[in-house]
């Protein structure tokens, strides 16, 4: 039972980060105030996911590298290092602070925090999808559901790799469309969706962009280190 409960509390704290992530990014949709709120609430979640995960940094200077560790480790520690930028940014950015405190607005604070949030999203992607076996585990074993493989398990495996490709083709445009490497390397940090005509297509694109990096960089390359391993 404590098991499951510390199962559960995990899953509810990835899918809680991940929601922030995508609400976050919809700063015109949310406003000012509401982006700070979700932002603190991130941090919250952020912070119990590394004492939930103490253990790995204290696993740091145990047991031999390899690509593939050598791979996770700067993923995590870009994950940790983007989030911290990215709280920096916010706290100098933030309007709260601003009418409390008297703190000057500058444009090179609101860069600061929008590219960190940007590489952020990128490394919690890849994280997602290093962890993805562990995750689909832990949600099982948490409710209790058991794999069969019957017709409905042979028809989902026949049409996950048809799912891959349409969401790796729309992750592709929404890169584009979305302008996430121009964001990456602050050659854009200006962002602008009209949520008066459209909500959905919004997120939809930013979920496609999380899958596309938890897919390609979070799956197969790790994948592809591992195998090269063996030969």
């Amino acid at each position: 039972m404590k098991r499951n409960t510390e199962l559960i509390v995990r899953l509810l704290l990835e899918l809680g980060i991940v929601i922030l992530i995508l609400f976050g990014f919809a700063y015109d949709l949310t406003g000012s105030t509401y982006h700070e709120l979700l932002g603190m609430g991130m941090v919250v979640l952020i912070i119990f996911h590394h004492v939930f995960n103490y253990r790995w940094y204290l696993s740091l200077k145990s047991g031999k590298y390899n690509q593939s560790r050598y791979f996770r480790t700067i993923v995590n520690l870009g994950l940790a290092a983007s989030s911290l930028i990215m709280l920096f940014g916010g706290l100098l950015n933030s309007y709260v602070l601003e009418d409390l405190l008297g703190i000057e607005w500058h444009w090179d604070t609101r860069t600061i925090h929008t590219v960190s949030a940007y590489w952020y999203l990128v490394f919690a992607s890849i994280h997602l999808g290093m962890h993805w076996s562990m995750i689909k585990t832990m949600t099982r074993n948490s409710l209790g559901i058991q794999v069969k493989r019957n017709q409905g398990f042979v028809f989902y495996q026949r049409l996950n790799p048809l799912l891959c490709v349409v969401l790796t083709l729309l992750g592709f445009f929404a890169i584009y469309q979305r302008q996430i490497m121009q964001k990456l390397f602050a050659l854009v940090t200006y962002d602008f969706w009209d949520f008066e005509t459209s909500v959905w297509p919004f997120f939809l694109q930013f979920c496609a962009v999380m899958f596309l990096f938890s897919f390609l960089f979070g799956i197969v390359l790790p994948k592809f280190l591992l195998n090269r391993k063996r030969k």
